[in-house]
């Protein structure tokens, strides 16, 4: 008899209107059981609407938890750990538009101490032209990088944030001798160099051409783990 997976996918506009809403909401929680394969949120901002979700997967235990937002916020990034930490996820993707928070190498430092698998992308950004990761005037993403990998964090993949040619340099030269079994995909629009070696059991690659290169670092271990990193961000449309 072959075995079957079932996947549920339920849509809840999480906005207060009544009280019968509120209710069957409370309903609904009841019926989610006491483990979820992900957690979606999509261009959730107010304090109300992170109160409903919270009560909607009170005691749920929750295994990636995507958000997918036009302004990543403090307050957004402050539900995101309080989440992260409640629920004990493992996994974090962040589609964003732009990214306000007051110290974005502190918040992704503290991402990656509480989960193992990291996507960050700004698939939502306004314009078509990658950014760089810790913005235009950042020198430090290398060293940002390296610290993330320091915690528990083990993969982490970038998309439309490009790095520096120095910061390339940087990560090709440190992270296989890290220790760790990591895995790690960035864009690196512009880098003239070519790469296709093996370092301390990390396979160094660049794939693409110098305008859409992309630099690939991953333990020989994970090397045939499923790359599918791009279909992590979800291609919902905004008004």
């Amino acid at each position: 008899m072959k075995n079957f997976r079932y996947v549920y996918v339920l849509k809840i506009n999480v906005e207060e209107s009544s009280e019968e809403d509120r209710y069957l909401k409370m309903q609904l929680a009841k019926c989610l059981g006491r483990r979820i394969r992900s957690l979606v949120l999509i261009n959730c901002y107010c304090e109300v609407e992170f109160d409903i979700v919270s009560k909607l997967v009170q005691g749920i235990e929750i295994c990636k938890l995507k958000i997918s937002i036009l302004i990543f916020s403090d307050y957004v990034a402050k539900y995101a750990v309080q989440c992260l930490k409640t629920h004990d996820v493992n996994e974090l993707c962040l589609e964003i538009g732009s990214n306000t928070t007051t110290s974005q190498e502190k918040v992704l430092l503290e991402f990656a101490s509480l989960v193992r698998s990291m996507h960050y992308s700004n698939h939502l950004a306004s314009t078509n032209q990658e950014q760089l990761f810790l913005g235009i005037n950042h020198d430090d993403d290398a060293q940002t990088i390296v610290d993330m990998f320091g915690r528990k964090l083990d993969k982490l993949v970038i998309e439309r944030f490009y790095l520096r040619d120095q910061g390339v340099n940087q990560l090709v030269e440190r992270l296989p001798k890290l220790g760790k079994k990591l895995w790690f995909v960035a864009p690196c629009r512009g880098y003239p160099n070519v790469l296709d070696a093996m370092d301390h059991e990390h396979l160094v690659k660049t794939d693409g051409n110098a305008w859409f290169r992309h630099l690939r670092i991953k333990h020989c271990s994970r090397l045939y783990e499923e790359d599918n990193s791009t279909r992590h961000f979800l291609p919902f449309t905004y008004n």
